[in-house]
């Protein structure tokens, strides 16, 4: 009926219209749903797939639950499949977003039998949409809005309402993110690998250096009168103000890292040091 796809590795196979399967399968498409998720369970490939690929099961649990948006298992468990199993975080996030679309716009309109009884774990949709995109797409403030959404549910765990106010500000994501990292490099016994983990939390460590640098420079420009009065602020007048600054709270000419710091044309602080973007954060 559905075959699993065929299509070569890193190619998306066009997908099926649910609306074709449901009038083909003359009313019977709840078992149309119950095969997909068999040939999904029994799919033998559980060997992570390479960047840029889709699982093989993805097509089959888009189109079940594309068939029954209801189908708690398929969103939830299916995206554990793609996400842990398969390494497809990208397969797995758009299954739980429909998931997530379902759970808080739909399901609340359901009998509470039907909630208690398929939804039970309704609340770990959201939770494990923030796993996914801070381990799988390395999107930190993206997964900080799902967990925030996943600690104010009613049965939320301790823990995860402490970790998502962690989360609720900036330097609350940098931080998890080099604890994060920080516990990574100590478990890590390659040496290069070590290596690169550490370069990315110190990537981390400069980008909140350099937020906080700038989260004060613009405190201190707005308690300027003079710059208050000023419509718009010329690129030197900038830099007078960027060495009255640095003059005032003795900032020092570079970064922690050695990277020479100064003003773009935006009027933001940078460095010259080389990083990277980390989870999402610049």
């Amino acid at each position: 009926w559905v075959p699993l796809p065929t299509q070569a590795p890193g190619k998306e196979e066009k997908r099926t219209d649910a609306r074709t399967v449901k009038a083909l399968s003359f009313g019977h498409w709840p078992s149309v749903v119950d095969w997909l998720w068999i040939q999904a369970l029994q799919d033998p490939s559980l060997q992570p797939v390479a960047e840029g690929e889709q699982a093989s099961i993805a097509p089959l649990l888009q189109l079940a639950t594309d068939l029954d948006p209801a189908f708690f298992n398929g969103l939830y468990h299916g995206s554990i499949l793609l996400s842990i199993v398969r390494s497809d975080g990208l397969s797995a996030r758009d299954l739980l977003l429909k998931g997530e679309h379902f759970r808080s716009t739909e399901l609340p309109g359901y009998p509470a039998s039907f909630q208690d009884d398929e939804w039970r774990g309704a609340a770990g949709i959201p939770m494990l949409l923030g796993y996914v995109y801070l381990y799988d797409l390395e999107d930190l403030p993206a997964a900080a809005q799902f967990y925030r959404t996943a600690a104010a549910q009613p049965d939320a765990p301790v823990y995860l309402k402490q970790m998502s106010q962690r989360l609720r500000t900036r330097e609350g994501q940098y931080e998890s993110g080099i604890k994060f990292l920080t516990q990574m490099s100590s478990s890590e016994k390659d040496p290069e690998l070590r290596a690169r983990i550490l370069k990315r939390r110190d990537d981390l460590y400069l980008g909140l250096y350099l937020h906080e640098l700038n989260q004060s420079f613009r405190q201190f420009l707005q308690r300027l009168p003079h710059y208050q009065s000023l419509s718009r602020v010329p690129a030197k007048d900038l830099n007078k103000f960027w060495m009255l600054y640095r003059k005032k709270f003795r900032v020092a000419k570079r970064d922690p890292f050695g990277g020479e710091l100064q003003l773009d044309e935006s009027g933001r602080i940078k460095s010259s040091t080389h990083r990277t973007k980390v989870f999402g954060l610049e």
